[in-house]
């Protein structure tokens, strides 16, 4: 949200799964409410440029679900698919980390959650769920940061190929510029 406020999804303590806010000055946590959640697995939390808030806490094969940051309350959303640690035998992935970029793309850190944990950078979806696979980074990464970028007073568009009247015109950053 464009109010600076940090929040954070609390997984732990009996069968309370809450969504709080952060003091920035002081670091405590007040909690704002219940996500109705009694188990996680993983826990990636990121605002969009509108104010939704994305929350993915059970796991790569579950849901990607929203919260509603004035209460807490979720709200259920696609089922996840495509992990790249979903084995046939069912989805052990868990994202631990998301974060939008200035062009709305939703990106996750995806971990296999072993001893010594193997981890991939994703692109979610957040309409379909579908992961999409951008390939390994660091053993046991945790988290990870998008610098905000300036917004462009022109864009320039490079194209190969023939544009005709009606066709759609899409412009994507290079593979691994996030």
């Amino acid at each position: 949200p464009t109010d600076g406020r940090l929040s954070g999804h609390q997984a732990h303590g009996g069968n309370t799964r809450s969504l709080a806010t952060i003091n920035l000055t002081t670091g405590s946590a007040t909690r704002i409410g219940t996500t109705g959640l009694t188990s996680t697995s993983g826990g990636g939390l990121a605002f969009d440029s509108v104010g939704d808030l994305y929350l993915s806490a059970t796991g790569a094969g579950g849901t990607l679900d929203t919260l509603d940051p004035s209460t807490g309350a979720r709200t259920v959303g696609p089922t996840l698919f495509g992990s790249p640690f979903s084995p046939a035998g069912g989805p052990i992935g868990a994202l631990n980390a998301m974060a939008f970029n200035s062009l709305g793309v939703l990106y996750a850190l995806d971990s296999n959650r072993n001893g010594v944990a193997l981890v991939h950078l994703v692109i979610v979806d957040p309409l379909t769920g579908m992961i999409t696979d951008v390939g390994s980074v660091a053993d046991n990464m945790d988290d990870r940061a998008l610098a905000p970028v300036p917004a462009p007073s022109a864009v320039a568009v490079g194209a190969v190929g023939t544009l005709t009247a009606g066709s759609p015109l899409r412009a994507e950053a290079p593979r691994g510029e996030l």
